[in-house]
């Protein structure tokens, strides 16, 4: 169960849904057959103007959502929203939620649905999307955005995250000086669909730059489980936090450095060594520039993204030790190449450390500590 403290904190927070009074029970159809017709034509910016302001997060999601819709166009897609209830039945009432229900397929796959609580919110004259209905549970530094039924999650979340928080700072040897927020979600196709339509792949967790980190709650998970996941996500903030250009690292370093920060909790390394080493024995090591991209990477690669990424982050940190590893994020998170980042801060080109790293990987030589900080 939630400890007290907890309780108090959600239960001013959960309310019953308004109605949306005479203007929005008509507005909000409207708004809907906006948000279908932009999305069936690919287009972001359309789609754009039926989101709310006044989230930051959650207007950055929705930009990178609708991004998205540029390359990947729905060759279906729905919306339904039903179950709006409360008190309140007057003009003045600004605010209704109730179920949205998403349909869409996409070209040459099989159909695909997700609903959950959402809002509409009035701003202005125009009734506009206010993306999904959370609990809220508040802790130290971080707030956990909860669907339905995962409140006690949420207080597991933020119970554990102060440590991980204070984990991942030290090592990438900087400080966020901001409240995290986590959004908890209780099926994967609703988190898959937070993301974009066309995402498919399987996940636990998701965060990029100026959204809230997202992962997959419930379960038999544990605090150690919330503890690895955030870990992870809470590393790719930091990474983020570095440049602006942070997101346009090869993908293989993001998540090598992800996975080193979660490596602590994970106690996975012995395993990603070996998987490591036996690739390189059987001369199925992946090429780096086949790792860098998430959007053109083949499927079949990426399986080694991660465990080569982690590898490698291992290895400079080993070889050059944690400031120089930050370093080296660090310039490509302000727009170096990843040779040009190598040479300022290691001191040779990239092609000779994955070399040195190749070559070591002939041997059997224990974790070193300054790795897994």
């Amino acid at each position: 169960m939630l400890n007290a403290a907890v309780l108090m904190l959600i239960a001013p927070l959960v309310w019953a849904a308004p109605a949306a009074g005479p203007d929005g029970a008509a507005a909000i159809p409207a708004r809907l057959d906006s948000m279908e017709a932009a999305v069936l034509a690919g287009d972001g910016d359309a789609y754009m103007a039926n989101i709310a302001s006044g989230d930051a997060e959650f207007t950055t999601e929705q930009r990178h959502w609708a991004d998205d819709l540029k390359l990947h166009k729905p060759a279906a897609f729905d919306l339904e929203f039903a179950g709006a209830s409360g008190p309140g039945d007057g003009a003045e009432v600004d605010r209704t939620e109730g179920v949205l229900t998403m349909a869409w397929t996409m070209e040459g796959a099989e159909p695909r649905k997700v609903e959950y609580p959402a809002a509409f919110v009035k701003q202005g004259d125009s009734w506009l999307y206010a993306g999904e209905v959370w609990t809220v549970v508040e802790g130290e530094g971080v707030r956990a955005l909860c669907a339905n039924g995962l409140e006690e999650n949420g207080g597991e979340v933020v119970e554990v995250f102060p440590e991980v928080r204070a984990h991942d700072e030290e090592g990438f040897e900087l400080k966020v000086d901001r409240v995290q927020t986590v959004k908890l979600y209780s099926s994967m196709p609703h988190l898959q669909a937070s993301i974009y339509l066309s995402y498919v792949d399987g996940l636990g967790g998701w965060n990029e730059p100026g959204e809230a980190i997202k992962i997959l709650a419930g379960g038999r998970m544990g605090k150690n489980g919330y503890r690895t996941v955030l870990a992870h996500e809470f590393g790719h903030v930091c990474t983020f936090e570095m440049g602006p250009k942070a997101s346009g690292m090869p993908w293989w370093a993001l998540e090598g450095a992800a996975e080193l920060a979660a490596e602590k909790f994970s106690r996975g390394w012995d395993g990603v060594d070996a998987y490591v080493r036996m690739l390189a024995k059987s001369e199925r090591l992946g090429e780096w520039e086949k790792l860098s991209d998430f959007r053109s990477t083949p499927i079949s690669d990426y399986g080694l993204v991660y465990p080569q990424g982690h590898h490698m982050l291992s290895y400079i940190s080993e070889q050059w030790g944690r400031t120089a590893r930050n370093a080296w994020l660090r310039a490509m998170a302000q727009g170096k190449s990843i040779d040009e980042a190598t040479r300022e801060t290691l001191g040779l080109g990239f092609a000779d450390l994955d070399a040195k790293w190749r070559e070591s990987l002939g041997a059997t030589k224990e974790k070193p500590t300054p790795a897994g900080e």
